[in-house]
């Protein structure tokens, strides 16, 4: 078998001169690239086939067929190398998320800076922590009662550290005594029917999941998941395979009186039921939850709040269920915004309890009670 080997810079000018020594038959047995004063080089090694013909045909085609495929490999090694260099690791996302908060610090800073004494306060250090809080999402209403409160109270003694400090202490405790706060205590005798309820992509099915998960391992609790979501498509399967991935016993039912019927069979257990998304314009959906409320008086309604909603939102989804009884406020989505002030917003116009607060969509991801003291830390960002 003649073996020759070619080298060049144009793989087409190589391919002419092997197909004039060999012909239309000719096969690349091996193609090298080398790098000579910066230039590329083509390294061909070819042969004329001869016992090897008809093999060379099953398996490597035509020589033409062979410098295609190479080509597109080396395209598709290179595109590769492209795409795996431009994914960002953990460590550079922790750096980002450092920077962005360490923005979003400036920018806070800036407009406590930059403030001309907002909602009429002469003291510039009330001014400033006014106008953090304004940013920070709490009603105009909110602020103004606060900057009277802290108008009030005594001036700061000379020489201490920080009046702005001062301020920030006694509007923490205006703040507190502001919010109520019922965490779900099921050893304590908290309802033993726990009605999950919500507007659309409340992030309720979700916290249901994470709520069975952290009992499981919190309490040793080994609660119920009953599904009457028959609004959403699949809303049933997503909860069904979650239950199993906890490890929790699964019910499904079709409407309110089946319901009633399947939670007489766990009178000394803890349910959990997931509730259709609802839309907060038609009330009259809300009909079919306010039957379960009636039948059963020991069924608590938890409604589910995603932050990343508007304020107006909000507002008349709590306005809409208002009428069935609110019992809790569980906010989602608490790793998807900047500001919590909705939180105190909603918690003290509407005089309601919170009780759970989750992150993220992974069914066994974070949860935690609600407390004040963590309001209180999410708004004035202190990290805890």
């Amino acid at each position: 078998m003649d073996v020759k080997v070619y080298e060049g810079t144009n793989m087409k000018e190589i391919v002419a001169d092997i197909r004039k020594d060999f012909g239309k038959d000719a096969v690349i047995l091996k193609t090298l690239e080398n790098y000579r004063s910066g230039q590329k080089t083509l390294q061909v090694t070819a042969s004329g086939g001869h016992g090897l013909r008809g093999a060379s045909r099953e398996s490597s085609g035509s020589a033409e067929g062979i410098i295609e495929t190479f080509e597109l490999v080396k395209r598709i090694e290179q595109k590769l190398e492209h795409a795996l260099s431009a994914l960002a690791n953990k460590r550079d996302l922790m750096v980002l998320d450092g920077r962005l908060d360490d923005l979003r610090n400036l920018f806070f800073e800036y407009l406590r800076h930059s403030a001309t004494l907002p909602y009429g306060s002469e003291n510039e250090d009330i001014a400033k922590l006014l106008q953090y809080l304004h940013v920070m999402g709490l009603d105009d209403g909110v602020v103004s009662k606060l900057g009277h409160y802290l108008e009030g109270v005594p001036a700061p003694e000379a020489g201490i550290d920080s009046s702005d400090d001062y301020y920030k202490t006694y509007a923490m405790k205006w703040m507190l005594k502001r919010l109520q706060v019922t965490p779900l205590d099921y050893e304590g005798g908290s309802s033993l029917y726990q009605l999950f309820c919500g507007a659309f992509s409340s992030g309720k099915t979700t916290m249901v999941a994470k709520l069975a998960s952290w009992l499981m391992k919190a309490s040793k609790v080994k609660p119920v998941i009953i599904s009457l979501d028959h609004n959403r498509i699949a809303a049933s399967e997503q909860l069904r395979i979650y239950s199993k991935l906890i490890g929790v016993d699964f019910y499904d039912v079709s409407d309110a009186k089946e319901l009633i019927k399947k939670l007489g069979e766990f009178e000394n257990r803890l349910v959990l039921v997931d509730t259709p998304g609802i839309n907060p314009k038609r009330p009259e959906h809300i009909d079919e939850l306010s039957l379960i409320k009636k039948e059963l008086n020991h069924v608590d309604v938890q409604l589910c709040l995603s932050l990343s909603e508007k304020s107006q939102q909000l507002n008349n989804t709590i306005k809409a269920f208002s009428s069935i009884g609110i019992d809790g406020l569980c906010f989602t989505g608490m790793d998807e915004v900047w500001d919590y002030g909705d939180i105190f917003n909603l918690a003290y116009k509407w005089g309601l309890s919170l009780t759970l607060f989750g992150t993220g969509c992974d069914p066994t991801g974070e949860m935690e009670k609600a407390t004040r003291e963590r309001v209180i830390e999410r708004i004035f960002g202190i990290r805890g």
